[in-house]
């Protein structure tokens, strides 16, 4: 299905209908679009008439809304609503949607049976309470597709989520962790788990279970925690189908057999890992990496040391065929560039609060398809050379 609407939206674009504001790091798929303002008020205009969506506006602190047409797919609430009571009969709706940048504080749904029918539902929490309960009512929403929660605090969703056989997505924003109960991970439908603490929440995922990954239809799971307790390395195999992972190593000492295992993934395309064992040695040895050939997007985040007397650069084993590379909170005390100009295919470089040489050096012939790089935050940094003909495509 995915694929098909894929295949719809490039239509669109060929024919200039849609114009492509970004794509992924690949250059193939579309992140965002955008449409010009007559088109856009052609399809709003439209939509109506056909009784296919709804916008709603409204610059007030509360809002009732009641719609006189029970027959309505699709509503949009934004923006500056504080408090939203949705009232009426609507069974026909299938997408409720409050923009994740709207300052909602609470939501009141009248009698949930009236949205059975609802397949796409975004929510977004503020409010000054540390913990917030996710209504059990939305396990009532049984064709629920598409979920997605964002709060400020701690979320804390309900049992009766695993009524959800539908699910095909559930994304979750924080800041202060989140309590998934375990019934989620038995929801044969469900295709893609993603959770995004703030930075109070850094070390909130998944624990790597065999009781709670059980699983082989998932294909996105961001993240699973890897802890002090011991693991059976077996879960890793169960996630067949997966094509993009976050690792949180609160242990680095589990870092090198996970590795060998990921590489044994024929079809994980991006992965994420993060650092966060301060007691341990941070001394990394990567070298597995170098075997995930399929591996096109990485992301490095944490305490990455190399040992006092290195003989090799702690990035030596990346895959090379990764396309785009993330770098945040490093320590390095060797020159990164002499290694990452050597991945013939990187177009995306992104180096944050890293740690390195006081003097970078980009010799010519290097990075030659690296078309973006952002630079964030190098403190240290006193001099970076790039002599002629390196990265040639920026």
């Amino acid at each position: 299905m995915e694929d098909l609407g894929e295949k719809f939206l490039e239509k669109l674009i060929d024919r200039s209908l849609v114009q492509v504001s970004r794509r992924g790091y690949t250059g193939t798929n579309v992140k965002t679009c955008r449409v010009h303002d007559l088109f856009r008020d052609l399809c709003t205009k439209k939509a109506r008439e056909e009784k296919f969506l709804e916008i709603i506006q409204q610059p007030s602190a509360e809002l009732d809304v009641t719609l006189a047409e029970p027959m309505l797919r699709r509503i949009c609430i934004h923006p500056s609503e504080r408090k939203v009571h949705l009232k009426g009969e609507h069974p026909k709706l299938l997408s409720l949607l409050l923009p994740e940048k709207e300052t909602l504080q609470e939501l009141c749904i009248s009698k949930c049976k009236s949205f059975k029918f609802l397949r796409v539902l975004t929510l977004l929490k503020r409010c000054n309470c540390k913990k917030w309960h996710v209504s059990t009512e939305i396990g009532n929403l049984l064709h629920l597709r598409y979920l997605k929660l964002g709060c400020r605090y701690r979320m804390i969703l309900p049992p009766s989520i695993g009524r959800l056989k539908s699910l095909y997505t559930l994304y979750m924003k924080f800041n202060y962790g989140v309590v998934i109960p375990d019934v989620v991970f038995k929801l044969e439908s469900l295709r893609h788990i993603v959770l995004k603490g703030g930075a109070e929440g850094m070390e909130s995922g998944i624990p790597l279970r065999p009781e709670l990954i059980t699983s082989k239809n998932i294909e996105t799971l961001k993240s699973v925690v890897v802890d002090e307790k011991p693991i059976d390395y077996n879960v890793v195999f169960r996630l067949t189908n997966i094509q993009s992972l976050g690792i949180v190593f609160t242990r680095i000492k589990y870092l090198k057999p996970i590795l060998i295992l990921l590489a044994k993934l024929q079809r994980l395309g991006s992965l994420s890992l993060e650092f966060l064992d301060l007691s341990y040695p941070s001394y990394l040895d990567l070298e597995p990496l170098s075997q995930c050939h399929h591996l096109s997007k990485l992301r490095l985040m944490g305490a990455i040391e190399e040992g006092p007397n290195p003989s090799h650069h702690v990035l030596k084993f990346l895959p090379p065929n990764i396309v785009k590379l993330t770098l945040c909170d490093c320590k390095m005390r060797q020159d990164p560039m002499g290694v990452l100009g050597k991945l013939r295919h990187l177009r995306i470089l992104y180096l944050f609060k890293t740690k390195n040489e006081r003097k970078m050096i980009c010799v010519a012939n290097e990075f030659p398809r690296l078309n973006s790089l952002t630079v964030i935050d190098l403190k240290e940094l006193n001099e970076w050379k790039i002599e002629e003909g390196a990265m040639s495509c920026l």
